[in-house]
């Protein structure tokens, strides 16, 4: 599958949704002693103006991780990425209610308590993306409470490919505070009695190369969900895929890592 040449264009830069920009600086001004950027935020508005399609693509271990991109990228509407199973607790809906539910699109993570790889979230999320100009957020790896990175999921590099776009690395490094994942009342109280620093790191645009075939995935899933037989052939060229997919979402993985504490990089040292 060839890259469809860029087309130049514009980035409005307005903030249309105060509500969750007042969300963001409350809790990032509860637990961070000070915000520091490493990198720069405008490297978004280059890549649209140059006709590309950024995905945001972030190491994920504190609750602070999304929240920090919105203050780091200030101005810029983005689109942040979560499980659908939050959509159904109480206390994330009042999150989203008060952050602007707009603001939040939802992924299938498990069903049944099996991980779920659904193509509908994907398109119904680039179809919000492209209704709205909105630039989506989305976590290389699934949310961890060890303070280290766990294996990379395909799913932001299957993002980026459908959109034809390139991928900005950021890393949030929070150190000196009371807990780093803030997840819970307890990890909670911990963080607002001692703050951290926090550095956002915005790493260099990564192009990937184009993997052939790609609609095979939508195509295998949406047979494997219809309980349709599903070719030898298919299933071959599924497998293939998916691993280009792992493979440069690895390549991802590492270049985030980089970015944090040796002892936070899980997997990703080399």
């Amino acid at each position: 599958m060839e890259r469809t040449p860029p087309q130049s264009r514009k980035l409005e830069v307005e903030d249309k949704y105060p509500s969750l920009r007042k969300w963001v600086d409350r809790l990032i001004g509860l637990f961070c002693l000070e915000f520091k950027i490493d990198g720069d935020p405008e490297k978004i508005r280059k890549l649209v103006e140059q006709g590309n399609n950024p995905v945001i693509v972030s190491s994920h271990f504190s609750n602070l991780d999304a929240p920090a991109a919105v203050k780091a990228f200030e101005g810029f509407q983005l689109q942040i990425t979560r499980e659908s199973l939050h959509f159904q607790d109480p206390l994330q809906k009042l999150t989203f209610s008060l952050a602007g539910r707009m603001n939040f699109s939802p992924l299938t993570y498990k069903e049944k308590g099996r991980p779920v790889f659904n193509p509908d979230d994907f398109n119904n999320l680039i179809s919000v993306l492209r209704d709205n100009g909105r630039i989506p957020w989305f976590a290389i790896h699934p949310f961890t409470t060890e303070g280290k990175m766990k294996k990379a999921s395909i799913g932001p590099i299957y993002l980026a490919h459908k959109l034809e776009g390139i991928i900005v690395p950021v890393a949030l490094e929070l150190s000196g505070g009371g807990s780093i994942s803030l997840e819970g009342p307890k990890e909670w109280w911990k963080g607002l009695k001692r703050k951290a620093k926090a550095v956002y790191h915005i790493g260099s645009p990564m192009e990937l190369q184009p993997i052939e075939g790609l609609d095979i995935v939508e195509i295998v899933l949406n047979k494997r969900m219809a309980g349709e037989k599903i070719s030898k052939e298919e299933l071959e060229d599924f497998r293939l895929v998916i691993s280009q997919l792992r493979e440069q979402a690895n390549s991802v993985a590492l270049k985030i890592a980089s970015m944090l504490p040796e002892n936070q990089r899980g997997g990703y040292t080399k």
